[in-house]
C-alpha cells in the first residue's frame, strides 16, 4: 500500500484527486491506495503527529496556511515526495524553497489529461525507491492488502490471538505467522525480549531489568522476560540503571 497525504480544502477537487491517483497507479501497479486528507489549518502540526509514515503529499500551497502545512510536513518527513497544487496568483517564488522542497507542480485550472500526465509522472518517481529499496521494508499481508511498513517506524512486534501485530507509534496492523520465522528475517535492530514480543532498539528508552519491563520512546511499555535479560543489560546501563 502506498500512502498518500492530501492537504486542501475543495472536497470536490480531493475527491477527483484520489479517484485520478487510484486510476494512475492501477495502470503500472496491484499497489492499493491509502490515504490521509487534511484540512489546511494551524494546528497541522498536531494532525501529523498523529502519522507514522507516508510515501508522498500533495498539497495545495494557495494561502500561506497552506503554505506553512507543507513546510511542516516536509520537516516531519523529509524523504516523502511532495506534489504542490498551485494557481497563477500565487508567486512560485512562495512554494519553490527549500523548506518545502516540491518535486512536481499542478496548476489550477486543471485540464484532464495535463493532470493525469502530471499525476503518472509524480507517483512514477515516488515510488521508484520503494522498488529500489525493498529491504527498508517490512511487508505485511493484512485484510486491507499489502502494507509497506518502514522498519524504523515500527516499535516492536506482538504475538497474540494467533496472529502477528505490528506496532508503530500511532497503528497497529494484524499479519499472519509467527514471532520465530519474523525474528530471521529483521534486521539486527530487532531483538526478542520476551516469547510474544520482539522490540526495537532504536526506541527503547529505558529499561527496569528488575521490573521485567522496557520503556519504549512514546509512553509505549512492553515486557521482558527472564531468559532474554542478559541480551539487554548492557542496554540497559546506557538508558537506565538495573
Amino acid at each position: 500500500m502506498i500512502s498518500a497525504l492530501l492537504i486542501g480544502s475543495r472536497t470536490e477537487e480531493i475527491r477527483k484527486l484520489q479517484n485520478d491517483i487510484r486510476k494512475v497507479i492501477a495502470v503500472s501497479s496491484d499497489e492499493k491506495m491509502g490515504f490521509f486528507v487534511l484540512p489546511p489549518e494551524k494546528n497541522i502540526r498536531g494532525k501529523l503527529e498523529k502519522i507514522d509514515f507516508l510515501h508522498v503529499a500533495l498539497i495545495d500551497v494557495t494561502s500561506e496556511i497552506g503554505i506553512e502545512a507543507s513546510k511542516a510536513v516536509r520537516q516531519k518527513f523529509p524523504e516523502i515526495q511532495i506534489l504542490v497544487i498551485a494557481n497563477t496568483m500565487i508567486s512560485p517564488a512562495k512554494y519553490l524553497i527549500p523548506e518545502i522542497r516540491p518535486s512536481a507542480l499542478l496548476l489550477r485550472p486543471f485540464e484532464e489529461e495535463h493532470e493525469k500526465k502530471i499525476l503518472s509522472d509524480f507517483f512514477f518517481f515516488a515510488t521508484k525507491p520503494l522498488l529500489r529499496t525493498p529491504e527498508q521494508y517490512y511487508w505485511a499481508k493484512t485484510r486491507d492488502g499489502t502494507q509497506r511498513i518502514p522498519y524504523n517506524a515500527i516499535l516492536c512486534f506482538e504475538a497474540r490471538e494467533k496472529k502477528v501485530f505490528i506496532r508503530t507509534k500511532t497503528i497497529e496492523y494484524g499479519t499472519s505467522g509467527t514471532i520465530e520465522k519474523l525474528l530471521e528475517k529483521l534486521p539486527q535492530n530487532f531483538a526478542r525480549c520476551h516469547r510474544s514480543f520482539i522490540v526495537n532498539k532504536d526506541y527503547i528508552d529505558r529499561i527496569r531489568l528488575t521490573e521485567g519491563y522496557i520503556y519504549l520512546k512514546g509512553s509505549l511499555m512492553i515486557p521482558i522476560s527472564r531468559s532474554y535479560k542478559s541480551m539487554f543489560k548492557e542496554h540497559s546501563n546506557h538508558n537506565e540503571s538495573i
